[in-house]
């Protein structure tokens, strides 16, 4: 399996037949880096396995190779993980340390071990195994090897190789991929060869982004596919990995996947089940480009400013810049910083009087809200993404 190979039709599933979602090629994207990028991309549904992705084709590949010649794992905050939050308190962890311990909860790891970590970036998961798992050996993989003197300082990693993860051996006990999966061509394809890297008895765990939670994973230029449980769940079934456990409440508006090698269970079913994927890509892309206008339609006689520094932010700031005063953060890391040249502020430092965008998914968006609702400068009022 090649990353730039050219793929007719449904790279999930290898079926021809899909169906375009025609207003998509109007909406500005974002990278997964948060970089603003224009319009002009192609999205489909596969009438076989319901996927949601983008062609292929040498366009696609062209695009993904420009994002990841200046790619800056996040920049907003000097290289520090992101941040997740307790929707009730506020408190915040890492997203690396959050998950792992979601596995442990979940699964018996031995004291000592071997985990390998595909698509390393420039550590977080790997850091986060280092200071919970210290008995374990600890090995990552990018397909370049820029971060390599980071992510080796890490105590407890060996080495980081700069290539394919299949060129490392076998023999582990755990083989992460966080926000790789999505990124990856042909994915099926990749689960088959980890597969047969793990010892017996050891764990797959995946983390990709839940569109159908998530609406602004649409927007994203490198991500060649789109996850919904469903799609997820084909994925992996065609891999080989039937009874993996998937679900969508470990980190919000994402997908996690655990499964372990010869040990077969019940699969632990996803809350509430997907929408039709052709009525749900088309409605949220049309739901994208009303919060565009919406968005637009508020930036009349002041500046704006945008909760959060990531995805949804960026792709709407890219449109309207112009129009945008101020971001709005709750990660300590980001704070005090800039983003796309306009100053970071914390909730309770914005200015009088302002307004501030949540560009969540309009039930987030809701609780978020709730929740700044006592931590905002005088004046200040919070307005949640409509429905529409």
């Amino acid at each position: 399996m090649a990353t730039n190979d050219v793929v007719e039709g449904c790279h999930l599933c290898g079926s021809t037949g899909t169906v375009p979602i025609a207003g998509y090629r109007y909406l500005r994207r974002v990278t997964s880096d948060c970089r603003p990028w224009g319009a002009g991309g192609r999205l489909m549904v596969c009438g076989g396995c319901g996927g949601v992705s983008h062609p292929l084709d040498r366009a696609w590949h062209d695009e993904a190779a420009s994002v990841y010649s200046g790619y800056t794992i996040y920049h907003q905050s000097g290289g520090v993980e992101q941040s997740v939050f307790d929707m009730q308190t506020g408190v915040a962890a890492t997203r690396s340390v959050s998950l792992l311990e979601y596995v442990r909860q979940r699964v018996t790891l031995p004291e000592r071990g071997a985990w390998l970590d595909v698509g390393c970036g420039n550590g977080a998961m790997l850091r986060a195994c280092s200071a919970v798992l210290p008995g374990w050996r600890l090995m990552g993989t990018e397909l370049d090897g820029r971060y390599r003197q980071r992510v080796e300082s890490i105590p407890g990693v060996e080495h980081m190789h700069a290539g394919y993860p299949w060129e490392v051996g076998s023999g582990f006990d755990v083989i992460s991929l966080v926000h790789v999966l999505e990124h990856v061509p042909q994915p099926g394809a990749m689960l088959s060869r980890l597969v047969g890297m793990l010892n017996p008895g050891g764990v797959l765990l995946v983390e990709v982004p839940d569109h159908a939670t998530n609406p602004f994973d649409l927007v994203i230029v490198d991500h060649c596919s789109h996850f919904t449980a469903l799609s997820l769940c084909g994925v992996l079934d065609r891999a080989g990995m039937a009874d993996a456990c998937v679900v969508n409440d470990a980190l919000p508006k994402e997908l996690t996947a655990i499964w372990q090698r010869g040990r077969r269970g019940v699969p632990t079913p996803v809350r509430g089940r997907d929408a039709d994927p052709l009525t749900l890509a088309n409605r949220t892309v049309a739901w994208l480009e009303r919060v565009g206008e919406w968005a637009i339609g508020l930036a009349t006689n002041q500046k704006l400013g945008l909760f959060g520094t990531s995805i949804a932010a960026t792709w709407l700031a890219g449109g309207m810049l112009d129009r945008i005063g101020f971001f709005v953060d709750e990660d300590p890391s980001r704070i005090g910083g800039t983003h796309m040249g306009k100053p970071i502020v914390k909730p309770g430092g914005e200015p009088e009087g302002s307004r501030v965008l949540l560009l969540l998914p309009p039930a987030l968006a809701h609780r978020v809200a709730g929740r700044l609702s006592g931590k905002s400068a005088e004046g200040v009022s919070y307005l949640v993404t409509p429905n529409f």
